[in-house]
């Protein structure tokens, strides 16, 4: 994948009904063809984060995972969104109006774990989104949470968490795309 620089991305931490345990960051970027979305999941225990999902479209919230859901023009398809989840292991979910095989984006992902920590980073095609021209102010409705399943240490967060429908397309934040 190649370098995309994060410091002018917009990102933001977190949230729960209380605040997580282990707190997690997420950042969007755009170039003219990809929507760069990168996450950190700290973590006190990366030795026994759950990565034992590996097959595309699998159960990725029965693993440490990370999620974003995009409605590209909820105006025009109000209720319509893409989700795409990146399991530690690097596995990838995919689904339209949340229903896997409606959607095969070609999205890059990769993973790491470090000491403290796991990142997963993922590169989206524009043109995947519906968007073949990104003019500035473009915007995005997006979502993201994080599926943390060490065991005995189970916790789901996300941005706009709202009683568990974190798929309301109405409750999404809005990305302005620059």
């Amino acid at each position: 994948m190649k370098d995309v620089t994060f410091s002018d991305a917009s990102g933001r931490h977190f949230q729960h009904n209380t605040p997580l345990s282990q707190p997690a960051f997420a950042a969007f970027c755009h170039d003219r063809e990809r929507l760069y979305v990168s996450f950190c999941c700290l973590e006190a225990s990366p030795d026994k984060v759950v990565g034992n999902v590996r097959k595309h479209d699998g159960p990725m919230w029965e693993a440490d995972s990370v999620e974003f859901f995009v409605a590209p023009d909820p105006v025009v398809t109000p209720g319509e969104f893409r989700q795409v989840i990146v399991s530690v292991s690097g596995a990838v979910y995919d689904a339209r109006d949340g229903a896997a095989g409606k959607w095969a984006p070609s999205i890059e992902a990769k993973t790491t774990i470090g000491d403290r920590f796991w990142a997963a980073e993922t590169a989206l095609p524009l043109g995947e989104l519906g968007l073949n021209a990104v003019t500035p102010g473009t915007t995005l409705r997006i979502n993201v949470n994080r599926s943390r399943q060490v065991p005995d240490l189970k916790e789901i967060g996300g941005w706009q968490f709202v009683d568990g429908r974190n798929d309301n397309v109405s409750t999404f934040a809005q990305l302005v795309l620059e």
